[in-house]
């Protein structure tokens, strides 16, 4: 199994913004970040069970506090809460048993990895022609910096494993680039060493990409070109792998409809109805065997 990735994303504008978040008190506020920290380190995709006394303790508040919270969360949609059932009981509220909150876009990323897992596993078994033994979702951590100016053999070694990966990494994102790209953004089959810097870049970060979360990118990237009225634009893979790029197409955040600039267009020269929807974006993409 690969590790666990030691934080999550904030997104800071989302949490500001998001008016479900904006409603809650403060109090409520601080409550959930604190579950949705547990969440993270217990990798539940996006949810979280117990009694009200054993999320009391985990939001760091009092089981009253935690009830007010959980209300107000329910109430302005910002979580999603299941309250044990009480036979007889029309008004159900929390009782001995467990109650389980769900935060809707650690669940919806957590499927959206699983889905990404599987498919990179077909898409390696199918270019391997055998099945896949090893783990799928290899993750690369950053090596130990030493600050003592001796350098042991263990630190050595460390380098030098780490190296390994990041060049085997490299190797592994240039196949898949290569498949699909016009000759012009095909690089060496080695890489090149703006592809290596921003490669290391993305899995020393903090928190790191994993390299499975690289290919999934580069799979939604191969995806925006393929729509006939694409509106992606042209990255050589050194630029693609920047942080500010990939992190459009990374599983979990990309749109496929931002992507169509047929959603966009007026007149006759539209590739579908006005007001469509993403979902329907993607099933007429489908239907067309783009996806």
């Amino acid at each position: 199994m690969s590790k666990k990735q030691p934080g999550f994303y904030l997104y800071t504008g989302d949490w500001k913004k998001d008016p479900a978040v904006t409603a809650c008190s403060p109090a409520t506020r601080g409550i959930w970040l604190d579950l949705l920290c547990a969440m993270h380190d217990g990798d539940s995709g996006g949810t979280l069970s117990g009694t009200m006394e054993q999320l009391a303790r985990i939001g760091r508040c009092s089981p009253a506090e935690l009830a007010a919270a959980l209300d107000e969360l329910s109430t302005t949609g910002a979580a999603e809460v299941a309250y044990p059932s009480v036979t007889g009981n029309a008004d159900v509220r929390p009782c001995n048993g467990i109650v389980t909150v769900t935060n809707r876009r650690m669940a919806r990323e957590a499927k959206t990895r699983e889905l990404t897992r599987n498919r990179v596993k077909k898409h390696r078994e199918r270019a391997n022609g055998e099945p896949v033994t090893q783990d799928v979702t290899p993750e690369y951590m950053p090596s130990s910096l030493s600050l003592s100016p001796s350098t042991s053999s263990s630190d050595t070694t460390t380098t030098t494993t780490h190296a390994r990966s990041v060049t085997s990494g490299v190797t592994e994102c240039v196949t898949w680039w290569n498949r699909f790209v016009p000759r012009e953004q095909q690089c060496p089959p080695e890489g090149t060493p703006d592809i290596d810097r921003t490669y290391s870049n993305l899995v020393n970060a903090s928190p790191p990409l994993a390299q499975d979360e690289i290919l999934g990118a580069i799979e939604n990237y191969r995806l925006a070109l393929a729509l006939p009225n694409s509106q992606a634009h042209p990255h050589t893979l050194g630029m693609f792998l920047r942080r500010e790029i990939i992190r459009k197409y990374l599983p979990g955040t990309f749109n496929i409809a931002n992507y169509d600039r047929s959603r966009f267009q007026n007149g006759r020269n539209r590739d579908g109805p006005p007001d469509e929807s993403p979902e329907e974006i993607q099933a007429r993409l489908k239907a067309k065997g783009i996806l």
